[in-house]
């Protein structure tokens, strides 16, 4: 590589950064869950969405703490 050359951007938006990126953004969260982002808005307002991590104003999110939310809302019958 030359000198002033620099690295190729990555797309923020692509599939592979949701499996690479430990945390991640709002949408990039409500992307994975295939979910509008009002949605996690909403369910972070009332208490019962995925945890998440607050920095300053930044909310974020991680694989984890979805696939776990996921699994917790997990149901066998309409009657759960």
């Amino acid at each position: 590589m030359k000198k002033n050359e620099s690295l190729p951007r990555v797309k923020l938006t692509s599939p592979r950064v949701k499996l690479i990126r430990p945390i991640m953004t709002t949408n990039e969260a409500a992307e994975y869950l295939r979910v509008s982002h009002q949605t996690l808005e909403i369910a972070r307002h009332k208490g019962r969405g995925p945890q998440y991590s607050k920095m300053g104003r930044m909310v974020r999110y991680t694989k984890i703490d979805l696939d776990k939310w996921v699994d917790d809302h997990k149901r066998n019958n309409t009657i759960d």
